[in-house]
């Protein structure tokens, strides 16, 4: 009788295993790990204001952004979106290597994800911190496209004739003039634009 007790046990022990095998392998088939990326999300600059009020910084390397890797259950990857994290670099936290400033870049992670399961890049915020520079380019206006019913582009006028910039010393320094491109298809009018965007 306790043979037969103690073959049933063994019995059970080996159906239960059986049932934890079994599953496993249907929770890998049915919500397996997956990897998915989300790329491009934006570096929160935190205490800008840190900075020396003559001072200006430029970004190196695209650094203000940063690419996510996330590793986890196919359930939890299908809820996330890229607006679910979050990445910040405090001002306070610079640190000179050279001549670049590097402050590290923190992720926020949504409920559900493990740091673990997470890699990104970069790990740093990388800027070059130059003294700043104001001077006055000249404003210029350029078009693009064909006007309509056999006109052409007349003169250009802009309603402003420079502009006054301002930034790190070595950006400012390479601007030469600022352009205002104007779309002229069709038009068969002259025509004033109360607006435009201005590029260096």
């Amino acid at each position: 009788m306790k043979e037969k007790l103690a073959n049933n046990i063994g019995l059970k022990l080996i159906s239960l295993a059986a049932a934890i095998v079994i599953w496993f392998l249907v929770v890998q088939i049915n919500d397996p790990v997956i990897s998915e990326s989300y790329d491009g999300i934006t570096v929160e600059m935190l205490n800008v204001k840190a900075l020396a009020s003559d001072q200006e910084y430029s970004v190196l390397d695209d650094s203000d952004h940063v690419d996510i890797t996330v590793k986890a259950r196919k359930s939890v990857i299908q809820e996330l979106k890229a607006e679910n994290f979050k990445a910040h670099a405090d001002m306070l936290e610079l640190t000179q290597m050279g001549s670049t400033w590097v402050a590290p870049i923190d992720i926020t992670l949504p409920d559900g994800v493990n740091e673990s399961d997470v890699y990104y890049r970069p790990h740093n915020l990388k800027i070059s911190i130059e003294e700043s520079e104001t001077k006055a380019v000249k404003v210029s206006v350029v078009t693009k496209g064909t006007p309509g019913g056999g006109y052409v582009v007349g003169e250009k006028i802009p309603t402003i004739s420079s502009v006054e910039i301002k930034g790190p010393e070595s950006v400012v320094k390479k601007v030469k003039s600022a352009v205002a491109t104007v779309n002229v298809t069709d038009m068969t009018a002259d025509q004033t634009f109360p607006t435009i965007k201005l590029t260096m």
